[in-house]
Formats: structure tokens, C-alpha cells, sequence
């Protein structure tokens, strides 16, 4: 079974992924989310964007795409999908970059990013070029052959967030399955009481 994903753009770069994921886990979002509090040109700027991968999700889908999505996932789910921007984020929340990750992705692609811009810019001010470095096209180079001193990157993080979801969503399964068996008999038949 298919399942929609809201994002258009990912970041795919090992080297900046990991230069990212770094930087995040140091509060970058945080950062970035205070800035954009204090800088109109940022919330202006994501409420475009905004509307820009509504309108390029919806230019990517058909009429029966969409009406797909309204019979899966109900009218009011399927819009909040479509109207979604970067990363998924609804388009009333200009208070929260949310990724910037996808953030720098959107800049890469559109150009068109102030905050994706900025990400660049610090990545580089790090130390951390954006165009790589000659050992990171190692992992996405296929004709390169790996050994021990080759430069590769798992992600971390989102192996914790799935760790994490899944340690959710089973908690909600199990209470989930105690409130049902609470308010069910036990043996199936539903009492009565008789005046007679």
C-alpha cells in the first residue's frame, strides 16, 4: 500500500545531512526558530514557500489523485496534505522552521529560500561546504571502492525517532487494547436486570 508523503524535497547528501544533524543536536533549531520570531523577511518568506509546494504538489497530482487521497484519508486530512509546505508543515505554523534539513534542500532546489539560504551560509561558515568535500562523494560514488579509511555516514537520528515512534505507538496499542477490554464484557453477553 502506497503511503503519501507530504515533503517534496529531502536532503540526500550524507556529508550535509550529518553536518546538520550535528548542528540540530547543538539547537540550531531552536536558533533558527528564534530568528525567525524577529525577522518579518524569514516569516514572509516560509509563508511563500508554503504556498509555492502547495502549488507544486497539487500541480504533480491528478484530479483522481486527489480524490484518492479525499476517500483514504477524509476531506479535511487530504487538504491539510495538500495545503502542507516544507516538510509537511501546515501552513498556519510560521512560528517554527521545523527541519533545516529541508530547509537547505528547498534553497538547493527553488534558490528561492532565505532561511534555506542562511543554512548554507552557517554550514560554510562552520566548515562545512555546501558544494562537499573530497572525501564525502565517496558514499555516492558507485565506483568507488570502499575500504576501511572511507569516508561514511549512517544517520543517527532518525534511527532514534523511529526507535522512538515505534516504542510509542506500541504503548498506544497497549492502552488502546486495556480500555477496550474494560469496557467490553467479559464473556461477550451484555447483562440485564429483570424486575419480575
Amino acid at each position: 500500500e502506497q503511503r503519501p508523503v507530504s515533503g517534496l524535497v529531502r536532503l540526500t547528501c550524507p556529508y550535509l545531512v550529518k553536518a546538520i544533524d550535528e548542528w540540530e543536536g547543538e539547537g540550531a533549531i531552536d536558533d533558527f526558530n528564534a530568528r525567525l520570531a524577529q525577522q518579518e523577511k524569514w516569516t514572509r518568506a516560509l509563508s511563500e514557500a508554503t504556498l509555492e509546494h502547495r502549488r507544486i504538489r497539487t500541480s504533480l497530482m491528478t484530479e483522481s489523485d486527489q480524490e484518492i487521497l479525499r476517500d483514504r484519508f477524509g476531506e479535511a486530512n487530504a487538504k491539510s496534505f495538500l495545503d502542507a509546505g516544507i516538510a509537511g508543515m501546515s501552513p498556519t505554523k510560521l512560528n517554527d522552521v521545523k527541519c533545516l534539513h529541508a530547509q537547505l534542500a528547498d534553497f538547493l532546489l527553488r534558490g528561492d529560500n532565505c532561511i534555506g539560504e542562511a543554512v548554507a551560509k552557517e554550514l560554510e561558515n562552520r566548515g562545512t561546504p555546501v558544494s562537499g568535500c573530497a572525501e564525502c562523494s565517496q558514499q555516492c560514488d558507485i565506483n568507488s571502492v570502499e575500504t576501511d579509511a572511507s569516508w561514511r555516514y549512517s544517520a543517527q537520528k532518525n534511527k532514534q525517532g523511529l526507535r522512538e515512534t515505534k516504542v510509542r505507538r506500541k504503548a498506544l496499542k497497549s492502552i488502546q487494547k486495556a480500555a477496550q477490554a474494560q469496557s467490553s464484557p467479559v464473556d461477550g453477553s451484555a447483562e440485564s436486570t429483570s424486575t419480575d
